[in-house]
């Protein structure tokens, strides 16, 4: 897969504020694409009143090569997320 899109969506449970984050990705070693958000990065990219979180993940496929869509792995302090696999 050439990329990969990940963006976060933040918002308050009465809907007052959303914020809306696209996390920087990069290719590991293994050719993963990868991103990391932790302790003061999350409050600065989601805000301070965010209480629901959201991940939209998308690939990049400009040649719309891919015969399925391909899987990935959300991760979430140290727990595996449902979807995308």
């Amino acid at each position: 897969m050439p990329g990969w899109t990940v963006q976060l969506v933040g918002y308050t449970t009465g809907g007052e504020d959303a914020y809306l984050y696209q996390l920087p990705l990069k290719q590991d070693g293994d050719g993963n694409w990868v991103g990391d958000l932790r302790g003061p990065e999350v409050r600065k990219a989601l805000g301070d009143t965010s209480r629901v979180v959201s991940a939209i993940a998308t690939a990049d496929d400009p040649e719309e090569t891919a015969a399925s869509y391909p899987t990935y792995t959300l991760t979430v302090n140290g727990g595996t997320q449902p979807g995308g696999s």
